[in-house]
Parts: C-alpha cells; sequence; structure tokens
C-alpha cells in the first residue's frame, strides 16, 4: 500500500516556484489595498473579489498541494469556487440595485419635502 503512489504526484523539492507563489499572494494583496483606497465602487469591488479568489485558488493549488492530486480531488476541492462566484455575482448585483434604488429614493424625498 505504501508502495502505490498512482493518485499522488510528489510535489518538487525545488522551493522557487512556492517563493514565486508567495510573492504573487503578496503582490495581489497589495495591489487589492490600493483598489480598496482609490475607492472605484462596484468595479474596485469586483476586482477585489476577483483577486481574492485568484489568491485562494494559488493558495489551495500551491501551498495545500491540490495540483498534485488526482482530478476527482481537484474537482470536489474546487467545486466550491463556482459558488463562490455565484455569491459574488449576487453580491454585485445588489450592490448595483440598493444604489439605483437609494438615488431614486432620495430623488423622491427632496421632490417630497418642495
Amino acid at each position: 500500500m505504501a508502495n502505490n503512489k498512482e493518485h499522488f504526484r510528489e510535489p518538487p523539492l525545488n522551493y522557487l516556484p512556492y517563493v514565486i507563489v508567495f510573492l504573487a499572494i503578496s503582490f495581489i494583496s497589495v495591489i487589492n489595498t490600493m483598489i480598496f483606497y482609490l475607492n472605484w465602487g462596484g468595479f474596485g469591488s469586483f476586482l477585489i473579489l476577483l483577486l481574492s479568489s485568484i489568491q485562494v485558488l494559488l493558495l489551495l493549488l500551491f501551498f495545500m498541494y491540490l495540483r498534485y492530486e488526482d482530478k476527482l480531488t481537484l474537482g470536489f476541492a474546487l467545486m466550491p469556487i463556482f459558488f463562490i462566484f455565484l455569491l459574488i455575482a449576487g453580491n454585485l448585483l445588489d450592490i448595483s440595485f440598493s444604489k439605483k434604488n437609494l438615488i431614486e429614493y432620495q430623488k423622491e424625498k427632496k421632490e417630497l419635502r418642495r
């Protein structure tokens, strides 16, 4: 049983890919912080959520060794990413509708004051 390693490929012993992925995750974190302080509204929220999803994907694939697992395990591990994108899309739709409703409410309130 110990010699049967058909379902699992051994991770490389070279640390360079992990250093590069760590630097990429750090760089994406800096970009996320810059986007947050630039206050781009709904588009900024979309970018931050997209970049955060990329960070999670890199973390799962490299540091949790999902990249070296078989396809079935990888599919079950990455299936929630689909649901995360559904939640992100729902949040972005909610943000856009909430802003429109708020603007309409403020206009109606101003008209009632006159």
